[in-house]
């Protein structure tokens, strides 16, 4: 799309719009306009500033939160698709991560600070095969994700209930970090137990969207209670269908392209999960991907510890 001549945009201080939240940045153009104003209109003053960004050399991760900001404030305008595209397309350059060809199948293990010991252990192991593994934790404190010693850090807190936050927040930073891959999600209890399977992942034709199902019976409402920084409820949610264990599955570029399609248009309706793979499963079906039966552990050499681990 050419440069558009957005009065309003031009006029915003693109250093303090920038520097601020969401709302802190909506709250800032009604003060510049003195009046409410639409969302449509809204989004096309943010893609304005977002042109302007890019001009102006701004941070690529920056970029891609203005991006974020204008595809949720009109995320069915022709307007959100191209941001859609242009975001999928951003990469923040100075963190150097190579784009392989053919796209690769990231081992992506699902930690937090107090158990990285264990990530650590297992990103060796998988890495000793040659395989391509990192680790993902939650710092609350960042604006932005971060990626350090093949750790990458995004902005979610770092506990049991807010895992799908982490997990979504994830496959964002790499998706702009690699641009295609296939993910292979983790749980940190899991082992590798026969190294040389490991590197199946790459040379099989695998379904988009594959683990080990869940299925209406065996369904534990309870799977989250005990293990949360504070003690929730069951959980109470409809049933729409089966989906894959969250201990070990894998998402192929497909699927990971799907699920940013929905998060990235509809951010609030991810917000009331708890369960990670259930939403996944869930998020994936409205797109019409459907979960396949394959036990990956057995298939691709790893084990998981399912011992029942002390009330937190």
């Amino acid at each position: 799309m050419p440069l558009l001549s957005n009065t309003l945009a031009d006029s915003i201080d693109l250093a303090a719009f920038t520097a601020a939240d969401f709302t802190g940045r909506v709250a800032m153009i009604y003060a510049r306009q003195g009046h409410r104003t639409d969302s449509s209109a809204l989004s096309m003053a943010w893609y304005g500033i977002y042109q302007r960004a890019s001009k102006a050399g701004v941070p690529p991760q920056i970029r891609s939160q203005l991006l974020m900001d204008t595809i949720r404030l009109n995320p069915l305008s022709p307007l959100a698709t191209l941001c859609l595209d242009l975001l999928l397309e951003e990469r923040p350059t100075h963190l150097q991560t190579p784009r392989y060809k053919p796209e690769p199948i990231i081992y992506t293990i699902i930690s937090c600070e107090k158990n990285l010991d264990k990530a650590h252990q297992l990103r060796r192991d998988i890495s000793q095969t040659g395989a391509l593994a990192t680790i993902v934790v939650g710092r609350p404190a960042l604006r932005h994700f971060e990626l350090s010693n093949e750790i990458l850090f995004v902005p979610s807190e770092d506990t049991y209930e807010a895992l799908p936050d982490k997990v979504l927040k994830a496959i964002l930073a790499l998706k702009l970090l690699y641009g295609r891959f296939a993910l292979v999600k983790l749980d940190d209890d899991v082992s590798v137990a026969d190294a040389t399977k490991v590197a199946r992942f790459k040379q099989l034709a695998l379904p988009h969207y594959c683990g080990v199902m869940v299925n209406p019976v065996d369904f534990d409402r309870c799977w989250h209670v005990g293990k949360c920084s504070t003690f929730l409820p069951p959980v109470t949610d409809r049933y729409h269908g089966p989906w894959i264990q969250g201990g070990t599955y894998l998402i192929d570029s497909r699927a990971v392209v799907e699920i940013l399609n929905e998060y990235l248009r509809y951010p609030n309706e991810f917000s009331k999960h708890v369960l990670e793979d259930k939403m996944i499963g869930d998020t994936l079906r409205s797109r019409n991907v459907m979960p396949v039966d394959l036990d990956i552990r057995h298939l691709f050499g790893l084990a998981l510890d399912t011992s029942e681990k002390p009330l937190r």
